[in-house]
């Protein structure tokens, strides 16, 4: 079992996911907030598909199965910048609180490509 913990990816996806669930409130009444509380909740799911992949890979039982994990912790960090900026045009998010999360999710990226590479190396 691999100690995800530890990894600078697993912390920056916490980081983030923390961020997303403090700066997504509940969507107002009014026109168009179920809408709004879709883009929210895909944002969530971005954020808690990322971290939920990183657990799962620590468990994996072949470093094929952890390199798997880690490109589908990818594919759910790399939809999020679209959902924030979906977010910002629906005023969801200030542009303060989308650089956070960009730059979060920037970080989280970065520090899953090594772990990527890495895991690559080990499947082949």
């Amino acid at each position: 079992m691999r100690d995800y913990r530890n990894t600078a990816a697993y912390q920056h996806a916490r980081g983030l996911l923390a961020h997303v669930y403090a700066f997504t409130g509940r969507s107002g009444p009014g026109q168009g907030a179920e809408a709004a509380a879709s883009v929210t909740s895909a944002l969530r799911r971005a954020a808690i598909g990322a971290a939920a992949s990183l657990v799962e890979g620590g468990a994996a039982r072949s470093d094929g199965d952890y390199h798997r994990c880690l490109l589908r912790a990818k594919t759910a960090l790399s939809e999020f910048p679209r959902l924030v900026n979906l977010c910002q045009l629906r005023d969801q998010l200030t542009p303060q609180t989308a650089r956070l999360l960009l730059s979060e999710q920037a970080e989280a990226s970065a520090a899953l490509e090594g772990l990527i590479a890495e895991a690559a190396e080990l499947a082949s």
